[in-house]
């Protein structure tokens, strides 16, 4: 009988990947921008895996509404920035 093995990361990517966007436009129709913040501070690590490419669809518009808001709303700056590749990191 062949053992079972857990799946590596890469199999487990487009999952984690598809809750944790779900969860971000959420947060953004709650207009949460702390929370969202948040959530790039505390991305999980396999996103971010660097034989993958860590960008997720839409990362650079919602970059330019974290910008927006955070100036607007809370008048500080982002413990977030927009990385040479195009993903939201931590600063």
């Amino acid at each position: 009988m062949e053992k079972e093995h857990e799946p590596i990361i890469e199999e487990k990517r487009p999952e984690v990947a598809i809750e944790f966007w779900n969860k971000v436009m959420q947060l953004v129709d709650d207009d949460d921008v702390s929370a969202v913040e948040h959530m790039f501070l505390e991305r999980p690590e396999n996103l971010m895996d660097t034989k993958l490419p860590g960008k997720l669809p839409g990362e650079d518009k919602l970059w330019a509404w974290l910008q927006g808001r955070a100036e607007n709303k809370l008048g500080r700056s982002l413990l977030v920035e927009l990385n040479e590749k195009g993903i939201i990191v931590p600063k």
